[in-house]
C-alpha cells in the first residue's frame, strides 16, 4: 500500500510542476504570482510530511465535528461580504477548505462502528452534513457549500446501506434537479415507475420515496426565485445557452473555450498563449488554468495532464477497497473531496457544467486548497499506517 501513496506523490508533483510552469507563463508580468504559489507549494508539503508522523486520536468525534463548525462560523462573523476568507495581516484562508478535515475525521469516527447504516444513522449523518453546507451557503458560496452535503451522498451511495435508504434521499434530490426541465422530469418518472416493478422494496416504502420526490419537485421554482443569487441563476442561464450574451454575462466561458480551441493540436507553445496574455481569459491562474495550459500545450498536452489525474484517481480508489470501517470512510470523502473539483473546474471550463470558481486539485493557483489537499493525503497515509492504533 505505501507504493501506492508513493505513486500518487509522484502524480501529485507531476500536476504541480505542470501548474507551476502554467502560472509562470501567466505570471510573467506579474512575478509574485509565481513566487507565491511556490511558496504555497512548499510550506504545504512541509505540514505533508508534518502531519505524516503524528499520532492522531481516532475518538473525540464532536471535538473534531466542533471544530469544523466553529471554522465555518469565523467568516460569518469577522469576514466582509462576500465572507468567505479570512485575513490576518498579509495571510488569507478560506475555511471552508480547511475545515474539510475536521469535518471527514468527525464523519469517518461516527461510522466507524457501524457496518450497515440504517435510516436513524442515516437522518443523524444527513444533519451532520447539513449544518456545513448551510453556513457555507450563507457566505455565500454554492459550490463548496454542495461539496458539505454531496458529502453525505458519497457516503449513503457507497456504504453498506439498505437500497430503499438509498433511494429515499437520492431519488428526491435527482427529481428536484430534473424538474428544472420538463422532458427530464417526465423521463425520469417513467424510469422509476418501470423500477418499481423490479426492485426490492417493500410497496409501502415505493409510495413513499415516489410521494416524496414529487413533493421535492415542486419546490424548484422557490429554489429558483429565492435561494440562488442572481450571479448563479446567470451562471446557469449561461451554461443552458453559451451565445446568451458572450460579451457580458456569457464573457468568462466563451473565452475560455476560445483558449482550449485555439491551442490546436500541439498548442502555441510555452509563454506564447495569447488569451492569458492580452488578459482576455479571466482568472486565468485559478478558474480557467486549464485552459490556460491547454492553449499553450494543446490536445496532446491535455491529454497527458488528463491522464495523470486519472493515475491519481486510480491509485485512491485502489486505497478505497479497504475494508477497515474508519479508513473505509475516510478514504471515500478523500476521494471526493479531490473527483469534486476536478469534475467542476474542467466541466466548467468546457461548458458542460455551470461555473462554479473552484480551483483544480494541485494546478491551480490557491495556498489553502493546496494546504488541504496535502493534509487529506497525509492524514490518509497517516491512518493507513496506523490502522490498529486508536487513543
Amino acid at each position: 500500500m505505501e507504493k501506492r501513496h508513493n505513486l500518487i506523490l509522484l502524480n501529485v508533483f507531476i500536476i504541480l510542476s505542470i501548474g507551476l510552469l502554467t502560472i509562470f507563463s501567466i505570471s510573467k508580468n506579474k512575478s509574485f504570482l509565481f513566487e507565491k504559489h511556490l511558496t504555497n507549494i512548499i510550506f504545504s508539503i512541509f505540514f505533508y510530511f508534518f502531519f505524516l508522523k503524528l499520532k492522531i486520536p481516532r475518538k473525540f468525534f464532536l471535538l473534531y465535528y466542533f471544530i469544523t463548525i466553529l471554522l465555518l462560523l469565523l467568516p460569518l462573523f469577522i469576514s466582509p461580504f462576500p465572507k468567505r476568507w479570512i485575513k490576518f495581516g498579509i495571510i488569507s484562508f478560506q475555511p471552508s477548505e480547511i475545515a474539510k478535515v475536521p469535518f471527514f475525521i468527525s464523519l469517518s469516527i461516527f461510522l466507524e462502528n457501524k457496518l450497515k447504516i440504517n435510516f436513524k444513522e442515516s437522518f443523524f449523518l444527513l444533519i451532520l452534513c447539513l449544518f456545513p453546507f448551510l453556513l457555507v451557503l450563507l457566505e455565500p458560496d454554492l459550490g463548496s457549500s454542495l461539496f458539505y452535503l454531496f458529502s453525505f451522498y458519497v457516503l449513503i451511495l457507497f456504504k453498506k446501506t439498505k437500497l430503499d435508504i438509498k433511494f429515499f434521499y437520492t431519488l428526491p434530490s435527482i427529481f428536484l434537479i430534473s424538474s428544472f426541465n420538463p422532458i427530464a422530469f417526465s423521463l425520469l418518472l417513467i424510469i422509476f415507475l418501470i423500477l418499481l416493478t423490479f426492485l426490492e422494496i417493500k410497496i409501502f416504502n415505493k409510495i413513499i420515496i415516489l410521494s416524496i420526490s414529487i413533493i421535492i419537485s415542486l419546490l424548484a421554482p422557490f429554489l429558483w426565485n429565492k435561494i440562488l443569487k442572481d450571479y448563479q441563476r446567470e451562471r446557469i442561464k449561461i451554461f443552458l445557452n453559451l451565445l446568451k450574451d458572450p460579451k457580458g454575462s456569457g464573457w468568462q466561458l466563451n473565452q475560455g473555450l476560445i483558449a482550449i480551441g485555439s491551442g490546436g493540436i500541439k498548442g502555441k507553445g510555452f509563454l506564447k498563449g495569447s488569451q492569458k496574455g492580452l488578459a482576455f481569459l479571466p482568472a486565468a491562474y485559478s478558474d480557467f488554468i486549464f485552459a490556460s495550459f491547454a492553449e499553450e500545450f494543446g490536445f496532446l498536452g491535455s491529454i497527458f495532464l488528463l491522464f495523470l489525474y486519472f493515475l491519481f484517481f486510480n491509485n485512491l480508489l485502489f486505497i478505497i477497497r479497504e475494508k477497515e470501517p474508519f479508513l473505509e470512510s475516510f478514504s471515500l470523502l478523500t476521494f471526493f473531496a479531490f473527483f469534486y473539483p476536478f469534475v467542476l473546474n474542467i466541466g466548467g471550463e468546457i461548458g458542460i457544467l455551470p461555473l462554479t470558481g473552484i480551483p483544480l486539485p494541485f494546478l491551480s493557483y490557491g495556498g489553502t486548497s493546496m494546504l488541504t489537499n496535502f493534509l487529506l493525503l497525509s492524514l490518509l497515509r497517516n491512518f493507513q499506517r496506523s490502522i490498529f492504533y486508536k487513543w
